[in-house]
């Protein structure tokens, strides 16, 4: 997005602060789930051609770095 000509450059500034402080405000409500990434490693196993079931199950045990 680009301001219109004559735009005050200050006013585009205060936007994007604006919605830097607003994403940073919805990111420190996210509180991350130990099984978070289940659906995820799923999603991966299926376009590679298993079965949903059998990708979802399988992604539970997917081995962890330590």
């Amino acid at each position: 997005m680009t301001p219109e000509p004559g735009a005050d450059a200050a006013g585009w500034h205060g936007f994007g602060e604006y919605l830097r402080r607003a994403l940073q405000v919805a990111a420190d409500q996210v509180e991350p789930q130990p099984d978070g990434l289940v659906p995820i490693r799923a999603r991966i196993l299926t376009s590679a051609g298993v079965p949903w079931n059998q990708a979802f199950a399988i992604s539970q045990y997917w081995i962890h770095d330590a």
